[in-house]
């Protein structure tokens, strides 16, 4: 500073300095070792210190173990190394504090000075994050069940193949597609048809096995992804089961409805198999089984 309008060095230090006290934003100086030699408002209630100069506490005292042993493993080599680390920080000052923060540590050395410090400077993206999840969260799953869409579930079954081919495991596709859907969905009015899909969902979720996933492809349309089946006889029992599950009268406030479902099933392994060949065999099974009345079961491959 310095100039006509410009103001003293002294007076834009103090306006400096007044600006960092009050920021949202949270602002320290450490040295290389962690040592605090400045923090301001924000960092001091972040970090749970007494209002006053925390000058000399060591962050050692004041970060929560995880987040601690992350900046002395994962940030101080990379802070030493290049002068600058920039990341995502969460849990700075207990178990408690669950927000998240995007951090910049830079390495600074005062002209004549042998000693460097450590400017740290922290933004609250909680909020942000918050909003990310969300929106990520709509973009996979369906808006009425909150059970995955089909791009979730291609995804994961792509997952699920690559563990298989490592594994040599097969990898099962169930088909579901409900049987008497549109009549209720006719007669009784769309909420009545939301309710029983959002139900359906619901069985569908409690009756598969652990790590089972299940997700909806749109209208009454149902397929599980199940991975490491003992075979076709295992899938065949569990879609059995799926079916009286189905067939039971669903209660939807003052009006009991009842569905059944068909279902195909298709099993595959090896680097050929791809789980939009699963989707479309599963899929070609269920044609059989609706072709072949209400209520059944088919496995691709199986004999007509």
């Amino acid at each position: 500073p310095g100039g006509d309008g410009a103001l003293p060095a002294g007076a834009f230090r103090a306006l400096f300095e007044t600006m960092v006290a009050g920021s949202a934003d949270l602002v320290m100086i450490c040295d290389t070792e962690g040592a605090v030699l400045y923090a301001n408002e924000t960092a001091q209630r972040v970090m749970r210190v007494d209002r006053g100069d925390p000058a000399g506490r060591d962050l050692a005292g004041l970060l929560e173990p995880a987040s601690l042993q992350r900046a002395r493993t994962g940030i101080r080599p990379v802070l030493l190394a290049d002068g600058v680390w920039r990341g995502e920080m969460t849990g700075l000052a207990d178990s408690t504090d669950h927000r998240t923060w995007a951090v910049t540590c830079q390495i600074h050395t005062e002209p004549g000075a042998t000693t460097p410090f450590v400017a740290v400077v922290g933004h609250d993206i909680t909020d942000l994050k918050e909003v990310q999840d969300q929106l990520a969260h709509q973009a996979s799953h369906d808006p009425l069940t909150g059970l995955p869409n089909r791009a979730l579930f291609q995804e994961l079954g792509d997952q699920a193949l690559a563990r298989a081919s490592r594994l040599g495991d097969p990898v099962a596709v169930l088909f579901i597609d409900l049987d008497r859907f549109k009549p209720v969905n006719d007669e009784r009015g769309h909420a009545v048809g939301d309710a029983l899909l959002v139900q359906v969902g619901e069985r569908l979720r409690s009756s598969l096995r652990r790590g089972d996933v299940v997700a909806r492809f749109g209208g009454d349309e149902f397929v599980v992804l199940c991975e490491r089946p003992t075979g076709a006889a295992e899938m065949g029992d569990l879609a059995h089961r799926l079916l009286a599950t189905l067939s039971a009268p669903m209660t939807i406030g003052a009006t009991t409805v009842a569905v059944g479902a068909s279902i195909g099933v298709a099993l595959g392994a090896g680097a050929g198999t791809t789980i939009d060949t699963l989707i479309r065999d599963a899929d070609a099974a269920l044609y059989r089984a609706k072709a072949s009345g209400r209520g059944q079961v088919c496995t691709f491959g199986d004999p007509a």
